[in-house]
């Protein structure tokens, strides 16, 4: 006996007007986007492909990269540049050419970790945050202070070299005898006119004398796994411990005045290491893999830590803190989370997937994430918190993000690149799909759903395309085309049809008919394009499922 042929009773019509963006899930149900390359949430709810980047000077060893005000500045093989300009700015960092970079920015001043370097934007001068004098014969003597005769309070070299410290500094002296055999860290007060003495308060040391053998005084800066910038002050952590510079002094860290411009440093006491900190809300947040700490108060005597026992950010995830749309986003042991300054909640339950690292930076409006699966699959995603959606661009390998105003740079291991903003972008063409998540129900009747076998027939689609002109020998050609493709219960997708370019314009596609429990729907295109609705025909038979 031959098969029956599908009739009007079971036909049946799924259309869909509104896009949403990425769902992975399982049960995402007729219509849901389970896969995407090159799209944009901007057009939402119309699909659409992303805008065009653009790419900038070609790079072999880059090793960070941030901005400070209208200017963007990076590290090139141990070298300091800053964007548009063809020679370094600074021609070698201290760190070398292998050492990643962490940034902060304190007004126009660029503070360099680990290499403990302040870089003037404005004056275009470098200096080392720290400083040392190693000299012999060091002289510790009586002195003034004030233009009063003090005792026991200066220190004068007698060699020709001067100190390269200046008043206010926190300086770490060596036990010696005449500091009663212990090491002291105490605070210049004033310094000589030719910068061969420094004094201190009255009796600062225990008795005056000369040491003959080489003594070594520091100006020392922590070293800081984490840094950010909160309120005039350079806040940063390390281990358990979490710290800021004096107020306005990024050089300082060791000022105990009991003023309220002295550093500050706090230990937790609670177990594990810092992953990361960020200034945010007007606070600095400081993050462990299940803490969060926030720090109140505006000057060291009424500083005050908080915890919340909550999700922190996954160890080497620091780099996906990012501020969009007034919330904070990172990466957590639970996924992708947003924080308001309370406990984060979960936004990446419909990428459904683990994700173990990333980069991610911000145009202000959207969070952009190169987030690292734990496949190791390199997805580029960006979620928009107003839409509460996800789109998956490619899979750019980003190793950091920096704003210049609502332009977004990206570093990459071979370029930094506008993946946000271009005026001018540098691509023409990159392919772009879109695969539509199992059509394995129609609703044949007022609220009446059915899974029985079914015969996809027609695709009507609704869409926009650009051409793409190439001139070959003289003859121009447009090669802008939209593939339209279908998979059957699972299988390989097979063409229905290849469209042309053209403007907003409807489209009925026949497909082969061909009996299945599910289907799946792909569009892939050369150039850009818009979809703006999209609507399925199928034909039933609710008799066929027996046995079959």
């Amino acid at each position: 006996m031959l098969p029956k042929l599908p009739n009007n009773r079971g036909a049946a019509k799924v259309p869909i007007t509104q896009f949403g963006g990425l769902d992975r899930r399982a049960g995402a149900g007729n219509g849901a986007v389970c896969d995407m390359l090159n799209l944009t949430g901007a057009e939402v709810p119309v699909l659409a492909s992303r805008p065009a980047r653009k790419v900038g000077a070609a790079l072999t060893k880059p090793r960070g990269l941030c901005a400070v005000g209208t200017d963007l500045f990076y590290v090139e093989a141990g070298a300091l540049y800053k964007e548009g300009t063809a020679a370094p700015v600074v021609a070698s960092l201290p760190s070398g050419a292998d050492a990643e970079r962490s940034f902060a920015a304190l007004g126009k001043r660029l503070l360099i970790w680990p290499d403990k370097l302040l870089y003037d934007t404005k004056t275009g001068a470098s200096a080392a945050l720290e400083a040392s004098f190693t000299g012999t014969g060091l002289v510790f003597s009586d002195g003034t202070y004030a233009g009063e005769p003090a005792e026991k309070n200066t220190i004068t070299t007698t060699g020709e070299a001067a100190f390269p410290f200046n008043a206010g500094d926190a300086v770490t002296i060596p036990a010696c005898t005449p500091t009663g055999g212990v090491e002291l860290t105490v605070i210049i007060r004033e310094v000589s006119d030719d910068k061969k003495a420094l004094r201190f308060y009255e009796n600062t040391f225990a008795e005056s004398g000369t040491v003959s053998a080489s003594l070594t005084l520091r100006r020392s800066v922590p070293d800081l796994d984490f840094l950010c910038v909160n309120e005039n002050r350079v806040w940063g952590c390390k281990g358990d411990t979490i710290c800021c510079s004096k107020l306005g002094d990024p050089a300082n860290w060791n000022v105990f005045d009991g003023l309220s411009t002295d550093a500050w440093s706090v230990e937790t006491g609670t177990p594990g290491n810092f992953t990361g900190c960020v200034s945010f809300m007007g606070y600095p947040i400081f993050f462990k893999e299940d803490r969060v700490f926030k720090v109140y108060g505006n000057r060291p005597s009424n500083f005050e830590l908080m915890a919340s026992a909550t999700l922190g950010v996954l160890p080497g995830a620091e780099k996906t803190l990012a501020v969009a749309g007034e919330t904070l986003f990172y990466l957590s042991r639970a996924g992708f989370v947003r924080y308001n300054g309370g406990y984060p909640s979960a936004v990446d339950t419909a990428l459904n997937a683990k994700y173990t690292g990333g980069a991610a930076g911000s145009d202000g409006k959207k969070y952009y994430v190169s987030a690292l699966r734990s496949d190791s699959v390199r997805e580029f995603l960006v979620y928009d918190p107003e839409t509460g959606l996800w789109v998956k661009e490619d899979d750019l390998a980003v190793k950091g993000f920096a704003n210049v105003g609502s332009v977004l740079y990206a570093q990459t291991a071979a370029a930094n690149v506008i993946v946000a903003g271009a005026s001018s972008p540098d691509e023409t063409a990159f392919d772009s799909s879109v695969t539509f998540a199992d059509f394995d129900r129609v609703k044949i009747g007022r609220g009446t759903y059915t899974f029985a076998s079914k015969y996809p027939v027609r695709i009507w689609l609704r869409y926009e395309l650009a051409a793409r002109n190439v001139t070959v020998e003289s003859v121009t050609t447009d090669i802008a085309a939209l593939t339209v493709q279908i998979s059957y219960n699972g299988g390989a997708f097979e063409n229905v049809t290849t469209l042309p370019s053209g403007g907003k314009t409807a489209k009925y596609l026949p497909v082969p008919i061909r009996r299945c429990d599910r289907f799946r729907v792909k569009l892939s295109c050369n150039s850009d394009w818009k979809l703006y609705g999209m609507e399925i025909e199928t034909r039933t038979e609710r008799t066929n499922r027996k046995g079959g």
